[in-house]
Protein backbone atom coordinates (compact mmCIF):
# COMPACT_ATOMS: atom_id res chain seq x y z
CA UNK A 1 0.00 0.00 0.00
CA UNK A 2 1.95 3.27 -1.06
CA UNK A 3 2.25 5.54 2.01
CA UNK A 4 -0.64 8.46 2.04
CA UNK A 5 1.11 11.41 2.65
CA UNK A 6 4.78 12.02 3.52
CA UNK A 7 6.90 15.25 3.06
CA UNK A 8 7.72 16.32 -0.63
CA UNK A 9 4.12 15.77 -2.12
CA UNK A 10 1.81 17.20 0.23
CA UNK A 11 3.54 20.18 1.23
CA UNK A 12 3.24 21.17 -2.19
CA UNK A 13 -0.59 21.33 -1.69
CA UNK A 14 0.32 22.91 1.85
CA UNK A 15 -2.26 25.63 2.15
CA UNK A 16 -5.43 22.90 1.06
CA UNK A 17 -4.26 21.17 3.83
CA UNK A 18 -4.53 23.39 6.42
CA UNK A 19 -0.63 24.06 6.79
CA UNK A 20 1.22 27.08 7.32
CA UNK A 21 4.85 28.19 5.66
CA UNK A 22 6.85 29.90 7.81
CA UNK A 23 9.41 32.65 6.42
CA UNK A 24 12.44 31.64 4.61
CA UNK A 25 15.94 32.36 6.22
CA UNK A 26 17.20 35.32 5.25
CA UNK A 27 20.97 34.41 4.19
CA UNK A 28 22.10 37.27 2.17
CA UNK A 29 21.78 39.56 5.94
CA UNK A 30 24.09 37.05 7.88
CA UNK A 31 26.08 38.96 9.91
CA UNK A 32 28.01 35.83 12.00
CA UNK A 33 28.56 32.11 11.60
CA UNK A 34 30.10 30.57 14.54
CA UNK A 35 29.82 27.40 16.17
CA UNK A 36 29.93 27.29 20.09
CA UNK A 37 31.62 24.67 22.04
CA UNK A 38 28.44 22.56 22.24
CA UNK A 39 28.51 21.96 18.64
CA UNK A 40 25.43 24.18 17.43
CA UNK A 41 26.02 26.04 14.76
CA UNK A 42 24.50 29.69 15.22
CA UNK A 43 24.01 32.13 12.96
CA UNK A 44 22.86 35.76 13.10
CA UNK A 45 20.21 37.04 10.48
CA UNK A 46 19.38 40.59 9.12
CA UNK A 47 17.74 41.39 12.39
CA UNK A 48 19.82 40.43 14.74
CA UNK A 49 18.21 37.66 15.78
CA UNK A 50 20.33 34.47 16.35
CA UNK A 51 19.18 31.35 15.12
CA UNK A 52 20.40 27.73 14.63
CA UNK A 53 21.29 26.45 11.18
CA UNK A 54 22.99 23.45 12.47
CA UNK A 55 24.72 21.18 15.16
CA UNK A 56 27.61 19.51 15.42
CA UNK A 57 27.79 18.14 19.09
CA UNK A 58 28.11 15.16 20.96
CA UNK A 59 24.23 15.02 21.25
CA UNK A 60 22.39 13.06 24.48
CA UNK A 61 19.86 15.59 26.18
CA UNK A 62 20.47 19.08 24.70
CA UNK A 63 19.38 22.37 25.54
CA UNK A 64 19.45 25.16 22.96
CA UNK A 65 21.49 28.09 24.19
CA UNK A 66 19.70 31.11 25.65
CA UNK A 67 19.83 34.08 23.34
CA UNK A 68 18.53 31.98 20.09
CA UNK A 69 15.40 33.12 19.24
CA UNK A 70 15.03 30.35 16.43
CA UNK A 71 15.98 27.22 14.86
CA UNK A 72 16.56 27.01 10.68
CA UNK A 73 15.17 24.79 8.60
CA UNK A 74 16.73 21.12 8.51
CA UNK A 75 19.30 22.19 11.39
CA UNK A 76 19.05 19.10 13.38
CA UNK A 77 17.59 16.60 10.68
CA UNK A 78 18.38 13.15 11.01
CA UNK A 79 20.80 13.43 13.82
CA UNK A 80 20.95 10.15 15.54
CA UNK A 81 22.72 11.08 18.91
CA UNK A 82 20.22 13.73 20.25
CA UNK A 83 18.02 11.69 22.84
CA UNK A 84 16.07 15.11 24.27
CA UNK A 85 15.68 18.89 23.65
CA UNK A 86 15.14 21.97 25.89
CA UNK A 87 14.09 25.30 24.49
CA UNK A 88 14.67 28.48 26.72
CA UNK A 89 12.40 30.75 26.40
CA UNK A 90 14.10 33.30 24.41
CA UNK A 91 13.79 30.94 21.80
CA UNK A 92 10.14 32.37 21.21
CA UNK A 93 10.11 32.49 17.39
CA UNK A 94 9.79 29.64 15.59
CA UNK A 95 10.74 26.19 14.92
CA UNK A 96 11.51 25.69 11.18
CA UNK A 97 10.30 23.27 8.78
CA UNK A 98 11.87 19.60 9.46
CA UNK A 99 14.21 20.64 11.63
CA UNK A 100 14.02 17.91 13.66
CA UNK A 101 12.77 15.11 11.56
CA UNK A 102 14.13 11.44 11.13
CA UNK A 103 15.73 12.13 14.82
CA UNK A 104 15.61 8.11 15.53
CA UNK A 105 16.30 8.17 19.32
CA UNK A 106 14.71 11.86 20.41
CA UNK A 107 12.79 10.58 23.35
CA UNK A 108 11.54 14.10 25.05
CA UNK A 109 10.69 17.64 23.68
CA UNK A 110 10.53 20.72 26.33
CA UNK A 111 9.46 24.27 25.47
CA UNK A 112 9.97 26.36 28.96
CA UNK A 113 8.02 29.09 27.57
CA UNK A 114 6.02 30.46 24.54
CA UNK A 115 7.08 29.89 20.88
CA UNK A 116 5.43 31.56 17.55
CA UNK A 117 5.01 28.33 16.09
CA UNK A 118 6.33 24.69 15.17
CA UNK A 119 7.05 24.42 11.12
CA UNK A 120 5.63 22.03 8.92
CA UNK A 121 7.44 18.59 9.81
CA UNK A 122 9.62 19.56 12.43
CA UNK A 123 9.46 16.56 14.44
CA UNK A 124 8.52 14.12 11.66
CA UNK A 125 9.47 10.18 12.08
CA UNK A 126 10.82 10.99 15.38
CA UNK A 127 10.24 7.49 16.02
CA UNK A 128 11.13 7.09 20.05
CA UNK A 129 10.07 10.38 21.45
CA UNK A 130 7.46 9.52 24.17
CA UNK A 131 6.79 13.33 25.32
CA UNK A 132 6.24 16.95 24.22
CA UNK A 133 5.85 19.56 26.74
CA UNK A 134 4.80 23.00 26.12
CA UNK A 135 5.44 25.57 29.22
CA UNK A 136 3.57 28.35 27.46
CA UNK A 137 1.48 29.32 24.14
CA UNK A 138 2.06 28.42 20.75
CA UNK A 139 1.51 31.50 18.28
CA UNK A 140 2.41 34.90 17.74
CA UNK A 141 0.73 37.81 16.13
CA UNK A 142 3.50 38.28 13.75
CA UNK A 143 2.91 35.11 12.56
CA UNK A 144 0.29 32.59 10.98
CA UNK A 145 1.46 30.16 14.03
CA UNK A 146 1.05 26.88 15.71
CA UNK A 147 1.93 23.86 15.27
CA UNK A 148 2.32 22.86 11.47
CA UNK A 149 1.15 19.79 8.86
CA UNK A 150 2.86 16.87 9.91
CA UNK A 151 4.47 18.43 12.57
CA UNK A 152 4.67 15.45 14.86
CA UNK A 153 2.96 12.86 12.45
CA UNK A 154 4.75 9.17 12.51
CA UNK A 155 6.03 9.89 15.71
CA UNK A 156 5.39 6.49 16.67
CA UNK A 157 6.18 6.39 20.25
CA UNK A 158 4.61 9.70 21.25
CA UNK A 159 2.21 8.97 24.73
CA UNK A 160 1.77 12.43 26.01
CA UNK A 161 1.51 15.85 24.77
CA UNK A 162 1.45 18.24 27.57
CA UNK A 163 0.39 21.94 27.79
CA UNK A 164 1.41 23.06 31.34
CA UNK A 165 -0.61 26.34 31.19
CA UNK A 166 -3.99 25.48 30.65
CA UNK A 167 -5.31 29.15 29.65
CA UNK A 168 -2.56 29.39 26.96
CA UNK A 169 -2.91 30.18 23.17
CA UNK A 170 -2.67 27.91 20.18
CA UNK A 171 -3.18 29.47 17.50
CA UNK A 172 -3.98 26.28 15.32
CA UNK A 173 -3.26 22.65 14.71
CA UNK A 174 -2.42 22.25 10.87
CA UNK A 175 -3.50 19.24 8.70
CA UNK A 176 -2.31 15.93 9.87
CA UNK A 177 -0.45 17.09 12.81
CA UNK A 178 -0.23 14.21 14.96
CA UNK A 179 -1.74 11.35 12.18
CA UNK A 180 -0.16 7.63 12.63
CA UNK A 181 1.08 8.44 16.51
CA UNK A 182 -0.43 4.97 17.06
CA UNK A 183 0.67 5.48 20.39
CA UNK A 184 -0.63 8.75 21.21
CA UNK A 185 -3.04 8.36 24.61
CA UNK A 186 -3.25 11.97 26.25
CA UNK A 187 -3.29 15.54 25.04
CA UNK A 188 -5.00 18.54 26.78
CA UNK A 189 -5.08 21.30 24.47
CA UNK A 190 -5.08 24.66 26.20
CA UNK A 191 -8.42 27.14 26.59
CA UNK A 192 -7.10 29.63 23.71
CA UNK A 193 -6.81 26.67 20.93
CA UNK A 194 -7.91 28.15 17.40
CA UNK A 195 -8.13 25.78 14.22
CA UNK A 196 -8.06 22.12 14.09
CA UNK A 197 -7.17 21.41 10.29
CA UNK A 198 -7.80 17.69 8.38
CA UNK A 199 -6.27 15.05 9.54
CA UNK A 200 -5.34 16.21 12.91
CA UNK A 201 -5.58 12.99 14.91
CA UNK A 202 -5.93 10.27 12.25
CA UNK A 203 -4.91 6.76 12.86
CA UNK A 204 -3.94 7.81 16.75
CA UNK A 205 -5.92 4.49 17.76
CA UNK A 206 -4.94 4.71 21.73
CA UNK A 207 -6.48 8.04 21.97
CA UNK A 208 -9.71 7.52 23.11
CA UNK A 209 -10.60 10.86 23.92
CA UNK A 210 -10.44 14.59 23.38
CA UNK A 211 -11.25 17.55 25.27
CA UNK A 212 -11.99 20.45 22.37
CA UNK A 213 -12.41 23.89 23.80
CA UNK A 214 -14.78 26.31 23.74
CA UNK A 215 -12.98 28.37 21.43
CA UNK A 216 -11.84 25.79 18.70
CA UNK A 217 -13.04 26.33 15.23
CA UNK A 218 -12.93 23.05 13.01
CA UNK A 219 -12.12 23.65 9.59
CA UNK A 220 -11.16 20.49 7.49
CA UNK A 221 -12.58 16.75 7.95
CA UNK A 222 -11.79 12.96 9.88
CA UNK A 223 -10.23 15.67 12.75
CA UNK A 224 -10.62 13.06 15.48
CA UNK A 225 -12.37 9.82 16.02
CA UNK A 226 -11.12 8.19 12.13
CA UNK A 227 -8.84 5.63 10.74
CA UNK A 228 -7.16 5.61 7.25
CA UNK A 229 -5.95 2.65 5.81
CA UNK A 230 -7.45 -0.35 3.66
CA UNK A 231 -8.82 -3.52 4.64
CA UNK A 232 -5.61 -5.47 3.00
CA UNK A 233 -2.29 -4.81 2.22
CA UNK A 234 -2.79 -3.98 -1.28
CA UNK A 235 -5.78 -2.47 -0.82
CA UNK A 236 -7.16 0.77 -1.53
CA UNK A 237 -7.17 3.73 1.14
CA UNK A 238 -10.05 4.46 2.78
CA UNK A 239 -11.21 6.62 6.19
CA UNK A 240 -13.22 4.12 8.74
CA UNK A 241 -15.08 5.65 11.67
CA UNK A 242 -13.63 4.60 14.22
CA UNK A 243 -15.95 1.59 16.31
CA UNK A 244 -13.73 -1.32 17.88
CA UNK A 245 -14.55 -3.23 15.49
CA UNK A 246 -12.42 -2.68 12.26
CA UNK A 247 -9.02 -3.48 11.46
CA UNK A 248 -7.15 -1.27 8.77
CA UNK A 249 -3.92 -1.87 7.29
CA UNK A 250 -1.53 1.56 7.29
CA UNK A 251 1.72 2.59 6.57
CA UNK A 252 4.06 4.45 9.05
CA UNK A 253 7.95 5.14 8.84
CA UNK A 254 10.14 3.09 11.14
CA UNK A 255 14.02 3.10 12.44
CA UNK A 256 16.19 0.18 12.44
CA UNK A 257 19.98 0.45 12.97
CA UNK A 258 20.05 4.02 11.85
CA UNK A 259 17.63 3.68 8.68
CA UNK A 260 14.14 4.28 7.77
CA UNK A 261 11.84 2.52 5.92
CA UNK A 262 7.63 2.04 5.72
CA UNK A 263 6.14 -0.66 7.13
CA UNK A 264 2.60 -1.73 6.83
CA UNK A 265 1.15 -2.37 10.00
CA UNK A 266 -2.61 -3.13 11.49
CA UNK A 267 -4.41 -0.92 14.40
CA UNK A 268 -8.18 -0.85 15.26
CA UNK A 269 -9.28 1.96 17.35
CA UNK A 270 -12.38 2.51 19.67
CA UNK A 271 -15.19 4.68 18.42
CA UNK A 272 -14.02 7.46 21.16
CA UNK A 273 -15.36 10.70 22.62
CA UNK A 274 -15.24 14.27 22.64
CA UNK A 275 -15.81 16.12 25.62
CA UNK A 276 -17.04 19.99 24.54
CA UNK A 277 -19.96 22.84 25.49
CA UNK A 278 -22.74 22.87 23.45
CA UNK A 279 -23.14 24.82 20.59
CA UNK A 280 -19.40 24.89 19.87
CA UNK A 281 -17.49 23.35 16.55
CA UNK A 282 -16.28 20.44 18.84
CA UNK A 283 -19.88 19.47 19.97
CA UNK A 284 -21.20 19.82 16.55
CA UNK A 285 -18.43 17.79 14.66
CA UNK A 286 -19.09 14.78 17.29
CA UNK A 287 -22.53 15.21 16.47
CA UNK A 288 -22.34 15.43 12.95
CA UNK A 289 -19.90 12.47 12.55
CA UNK A 290 -21.59 10.12 15.07
CA UNK A 291 -18.93 10.91 17.77
CA UNK A 292 -19.99 10.03 21.13
CA UNK A 293 -20.33 13.63 22.69
CA UNK A 294 -19.99 14.66 26.68
CA UNK A 295 -21.25 18.00 26.74
CA UNK A 296 -19.26 19.81 29.24
CA UNK A 297 -20.18 22.59 31.19
CA UNK A 298 -19.12 26.32 30.30
CA UNK A 299 -16.78 27.99 32.21
CA UNK A 300 -18.29 28.70 35.36
CA UNK A 301 -19.54 25.37 35.44
CA UNK A 302 -18.66 22.39 37.86
CA UNK A 303 -15.62 19.66 35.97
CA UNK A 304 -17.18 16.95 37.58
CA UNK A 305 -15.00 13.44 37.52
CA UNK A 306 -16.70 10.28 36.11
CA UNK A 307 -17.71 7.72 38.10
CA UNK A 308 -15.43 5.06 39.03
CA UNK A 309 -14.98 1.59 40.43
CA UNK A 310 -17.94 -0.42 38.71
CA UNK A 311 -19.13 -2.80 40.40
CA UNK A 312 -21.03 -5.15 37.92
CA UNK A 313 -23.78 -8.05 39.05
CA UNK A 314 -26.27 -9.95 36.15
CA UNK A 315 -29.13 -12.37 36.70
CA UNK A 316 -31.49 -13.58 34.11
CA UNK A 317 -32.47 -10.88 32.18
CA UNK A 318 -31.02 -7.84 33.92
CA UNK A 319 -27.41 -6.34 34.71
CA UNK A 320 -26.68 -3.82 37.36
CA UNK A 321 -24.19 -1.30 37.89
CA UNK A 322 -22.96 0.09 40.60
CA UNK A 323 -20.23 2.95 40.73
CA UNK A 324 -19.01 5.25 43.71
CA UNK A 325 -20.14 8.38 45.07
CA UNK A 326 -18.84 11.19 42.60
CA UNK A 327 -18.95 14.67 45.10
CA UNK A 328 -20.82 17.08 43.66
CA UNK A 329 -22.94 15.00 41.47
CA UNK A 330 -26.42 15.69 41.31
CA UNK A 331 -26.94 12.35 39.03
CA UNK A 332 -25.69 10.15 36.71
CA UNK A 333 -26.30 9.33 33.03
CA UNK A 334 -26.06 5.88 31.84
CA UNK A 335 -25.19 5.74 28.51
CA UNK A 336 -25.68 2.34 25.74
CA UNK A 337 -24.12 1.82 22.68
CA UNK A 338 -26.39 0.89 19.81
CA UNK A 339 -24.98 -1.34 17.33
CA UNK A 340 -27.14 0.13 14.33
CA UNK A 341 -26.43 3.89 14.54
CA UNK A 342 -22.70 3.33 15.78
CA UNK A 343 -23.22 6.03 18.62
CA UNK A 344 -23.51 5.98 22.25
CA UNK A 345 -27.13 6.70 23.29
CA UNK A 346 -28.66 7.85 26.66
CA UNK A 347 -30.04 4.62 28.71
CA UNK A 348 -31.16 6.15 31.65
CA UNK A 349 -30.72 8.83 34.09
CA UNK A 350 -30.66 7.76 37.66
CA UNK A 351 -30.10 10.11 41.23
CA UNK A 352 -27.96 7.30 42.80
CA UNK A 353 -25.46 5.50 42.09
CA UNK A 354 -26.62 2.32 40.43
CA UNK A 355 -28.87 1.55 37.46
CA UNK A 356 -30.26 -1.51 36.58
CA UNK A 357 -30.74 -2.75 32.85
CA UNK A 358 -33.31 -4.55 32.28
CA UNK A 359 -34.36 -7.13 28.95
CA UNK A 360 -31.07 -7.93 27.71
CA UNK A 361 -30.09 -11.19 26.08
CA UNK A 362 -28.33 -14.00 27.42
CA UNK A 363 -25.03 -14.03 25.79
CA UNK A 364 -24.91 -10.91 24.55
CA UNK A 365 -22.21 -8.09 25.19
CA UNK A 366 -23.32 -4.45 26.14
CA UNK A 367 -20.87 -1.78 26.03
CA UNK A 368 -21.76 1.13 28.47
CA UNK A 369 -20.25 4.80 29.04
CA UNK A 370 -21.61 6.28 33.09
CA UNK A 371 -20.83 10.61 33.63
CA UNK A 372 -21.58 12.72 36.61
CA UNK A 373 -24.31 15.37 35.73
CA UNK A 374 -24.07 18.80 37.29
CA UNK A 375 -27.24 20.68 37.43
CA UNK A 376 -26.54 24.18 36.00
CA UNK A 377 -28.99 27.02 34.72
CA UNK A 378 -31.97 24.29 34.56
CA UNK A 379 -30.47 21.48 32.75
CA UNK A 380 -28.33 18.73 33.48
CA UNK A 381 -24.83 19.07 32.36
CA UNK A 382 -22.35 16.01 32.08
CA UNK A 383 -19.60 16.16 33.64
CA UNK A 384 -16.22 13.56 32.75
CA UNK A 385 -16.93 10.41 30.91
CA UNK A 386 -15.81 7.45 32.44
CA UNK A 387 -13.86 4.75 29.72
CA UNK A 388 -16.28 2.56 28.25
CA UNK A 389 -16.86 -0.91 29.73
CA UNK A 390 -18.22 -4.30 28.05
CA UNK A 391 -20.45 -6.56 30.47
CA UNK A 392 -21.59 -9.91 28.79
CA UNK A 393 -24.99 -10.48 29.81
CA UNK A 394 -26.12 -13.92 31.81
Amino acid sequence: MKLRKFLGAVLAAAFAAGMFIFPAENNGGELTVYADEDGFIIKTDSDGDSYISGYEGDGGDITIPSGVTWIGNKAFFGNKDITGVTFPESCWYWVDKQAFAFCPNLKTVTFKGSIGGIGDAAFFACTSLQTVTFGGSVGNADLNGGIGSYAFSNCTSLKTVDFSDSEASLDMLGGCAFSECIKLSSINLPAGTGTLYNDVFVNCSALESLEIPASAEIVGSHVFGYMYGSTSKTGVGRYVRASGNSKLYISVWDEEDGNYSEIVGTITQNGGTITAVRNTDGARFAEDNGIYCNYAAAASGKDLPAPDKVNVSKSSGKIVLKWNTVDGADGYRVYMYDSESEKYKEYKSVRTEQCTVEDVESGEKYRFILASLDYIDGEYVSGKHSRSFTVTAE
